[in-house]
């Protein structure tokens, strides 16, 4: 599993300047051939580690991005702040995301332009501190 907070400070500088992506978490098969059509769609492509484990894909209108792996993402046990002040996503969709082993989301989207989140999927049972969790 791919942990985010090692990928947030390379996504805002993609998409550094340009306007509020809808961003979307997607475990897939295959990260080479999903590169290669979104290229071939003329859409932008970037690997987000060394070990082009990570693709983050921007729709060619530049409104959604998707972050793509082949062993799923997983939030990390300590993800207080970790979307905090964030200005680049207008909304985060973890319907795809690991949350069951987290015991902190304080103030994890504290201050951020986030306007909707799918949360449908998270696992809080663990979680003993969401203070300030949605504060702004």
């Amino acid at each position: 599993m791919v942990l985010i907070r090692d990928l947030i400070d390379r996504m805002e500088q993609i998409l550094k300047g340009g306007s509020l992506v809808d961003l979307k978490f997607k475990t897939t098969k295959n990260l080479e051939n999903n590169r290669l059509k979104a290229t071939m769609l003329g859409t932008n492509c970037h690997w987000l580690n060394e070990e082009k484990s990570v693709l983050f894909i921007l729709s060619s209108q530049g409104h959604t991005a998707t972050l793509m792996s082949e062993t799923g993402f997983q939030l990390p046990e300590d993800s207080s702040s970790l979307f905090r002040r964030i200005r680049c996503f207008r909304s985060i969709d973890f319907s795809d995301t690991d949350t069951g082993g987290v015991t902190n989301m304080s103030q994890m989207f504290e201050g951020s332009y986030v306007q909707a989140l799918n949360l449908s999927s998270f696992n809080t049972q663990n979680v003993t501190d969401m203070s300030g969790m949605f504060a702004y």
